[in-house]
């Protein structure tokens, strides 16, 4: 009894370690909980959270899309497939980098649509005047020897456009068309003024050919131009004054008394001026379509997006990295702790019994040298 008092605390040291080492792991466990929702709460708050004005622009490129097929569709004819060209099909929610890797795909969808689109308009004129090029460049090939250079070509006049007064400031109108809205009405005036150049060079083109089917092949031309202004927004001028036509003087030109007869048609340079007349009728007709100004913007939305979305990921990984790294070590202090608790355990409880033993071979010990 003397003994057990004497090491008590070492015995209930011995006795309670077990519990000690429970104490130690649940202690470990808790703060191990508490970290890891500490961790989902800084990942959750860093995390990506979809754009509201990505996905309204989305929405708009969809529908804007789809009305520009129908357009195209009605301008080509039933014949030119437009209606079947594919249309994109975006996500409603778009918050991780594999729905931005499906969102970059869905906009290189809408993008080789756009393009197909693009070429079903002007196909029919391209096909036509090609062919007409095609013949002048043959022509000019065939010549025995080349035109002598007095022999220029004939590059016809630009006809001017009418000076804009105040008075005949057109006004667009509220239709759908396939150009921005954002176009001014000076650039629809411009563009009319490029086509209705490019109509009066196939005109002296067609005055001047010879062959009757180069002729229709240039009246088909012509035609598929009228066509193709049509694609512009509407224009509508105010009525002039009438007091305006007198303000300027007549003018004082000899009126010619009989039109000039045009001189011979080079062919080489005709057919370069058609060239360059094709690629005018590209960039009046196939620039500024709504549908450009919208897939530009959500592309360029999306890219910001998605930079953001990588960024957000990358340092939600981070958290959770540093997180469960903080509780992977609390977890094996936890268990080293317990493991240490039980060893000394069972050190003391082997120094008890050493000393217990002890004492009891000195009592032993003693016990003969009484008697004697």
């Amino acid at each position: 009894m003397t003994k057990l008092r004497k090491y008590f605390f070492g015995y209930l040291f011995v006795r309670i370690a077990k519990l000690l080492a429970i104490i130690t792991l649940l202690v470990g466990l808790g703060w191990m909980a508490s970290k890891y929702v500490q961790t989902s709460i800084a990942a959750d708050s860093a995390s990506y959270r979809p754009s509201e004005l990505l996905r309204q622009q989305l929405e708009r490129l969809g529908e804007t899309f789809i009305s520009t097929r129908e357009l195209v569709g009605e301008f080509a004819g039933p014949g030119s497939g437009a209606k079947e060209v594919v249309a994109p099909r975006f996500a409603r929610v778009i918050h991780s980098d594999g729905d931005f890797e499906r969102l970059t795909e869905e906009l290189g969808v809408a993008e080789r649509g756009q393009q197909e689109l693009k070429q079903k308009i002007v196909a029919s004129f391209e096909d036509l005047t090609e062919k007409i090029e095609q013949k002048l460049r043959a022509h000019a090939a065939s010549l025995e020897p080349p035109p002598a250079p007095a022999a220029s070509g004939v590059t016809p006049a630009a006809t001017p456009s009418p000076a804009l007064t105040p008075s005949t400031v057109p006004e667009a109108e509220d239709a759908e068309t396939l150009f921005s809205k954002n176009l001014s009405r000076m650039d629809v005036l411009s563009r009319s003024a490029d086509l209705e150049r490019t109509k009066q060079l196939l005109k002296l083109l067609e005055g001047m050919a010879e062959n009757p089917d180069n002729r229709r092949i240039l009246t088909e031309s012509a035609a598929q131009i009228d066509a193709l202004s049509t694609l512009l927004p509407k224009i509508r001028p105010e009525p002039t004054p009438v007091s305006q036509f007198n303000q300027s003087p007549p003018s004082s030109q000899p009126v010619p008394s009989a039109t000039p007869r045009p001189p011979p048609l080079n062919a080489e340079k005709m057919a370069d001026q058609l060239g360059r007349m094709r690629a005018t009728v590209r960039a009046t007709v196939l620039s500024s379509w709504s549908l450009d100004e919208v897939l530009g913007q959500a592309s360029e939305t999306a890219a910001v997006e998605r930079g953001g979305c990588r960024v957000a990921s990358l340092t939600v990984k981070g958290i959770w990295l540093g997180g469960l790294g903080q509780i992977g070590l609390a977890l094996v202090g936890a268990l080293f702790i317990a493991f240490l608790i039980l060893v000394f355990a069972d050190l003391t409880q082997t120094l008890l019994d050493t000393a217990t033993n002890t004492g009891i071979v000195a009592d032993s010990t003693k016990v003969p040298s009484k008697n004697s």
